[in-house]
């Protein structure tokens, strides 16, 4: 079986950008520590649920909800 990790992400995007189903969700956090080293982590995955919390002109706050499987590249 593969791994399956899941990510939710709450935000405001704009109206027109705002991403569908099956898009592919990719992004890289960076940290920095006060001991002077860095760590990151990626994730690769497809959106799979998308709520719209409310719009204000051209502005809609969202949560989105991706999954990636270990083993299933993009």
């Amino acid at each position: 079986d593969d791994r399956k990790s899941e990510i939710t992400i709450e935000g405001i995007a704009k109206t027109s950008s705002i991403p569908a189903l099956g898009a592919t969700l990719s992004f890289t956090a960076k940290t920095a520590s006060a001991y002077g080293t860095t760590a990151s982590t990626t994730f690769n995955g497809v959106v799979t649920k998308v709520d719209d919390k409310g719009s204000n002109k051209a502005f809609t706050a969202v949560t989105v909800t991706a999954v990636s499987y270990e083993g299933i590249t993009l």
